[in-house]
């Protein structure tokens, strides 16, 4: 709803780079990562396109690369649901398809590797 509310614009110019500085000085607790994905999650699921959809993707694509698990299984989770929910085909295609891939190659949890599966077979 606060996309919708208060613009794409603002969200990218006040209230992502807030977002990402948590989630880059949260290395002491996870989360803190998990529940900034789990908002870029619903952000990118609402907007579906433009320049906010890319930026909140770029941060989901950072989560599976995480060192913690959950983290990672949140990130995959996400990206499913925007997978899902007929995000941009050009981004699944070209950005979020191949970051599973190589997710999936080098993933050895197996909760994150069933995520990343159903992502991967959502694509």
């Amino acid at each position: 709803k606060l996309c919708r509310v208060a613009g794409d614009e603002w969200i990218v110019q006040n209230l992502l780079p807030r977002h990402i500085r948590i989630y880059e000085h949260s290395s002491t607790s996870y989360l803190f990562r998990t529940t900034m994905l789990k908002g870029h999650t619903e952000m990118a699921t609402t907007i579906q396109r433009g320049s906010l959809f890319f930026q909140v993707v770029d941060q989901l694509l950072r989560g599976l690369l995480d060192k913690v698990a959950n983290v990672r299984m949140v990130a995959a989770k996400g990206l499913y649901k925007v997978i899902s929910n007929d995000g941009d085909p050009d981004v699944v295609g070209s950005k979020i398809r191949p970051a599973l891939e190589q997710a999936l190659q080098s993933e050895s949890d197996d909760d994150c590797r069933h995520f990343l599966t159903l992502a991967l077979n959502a694509c």
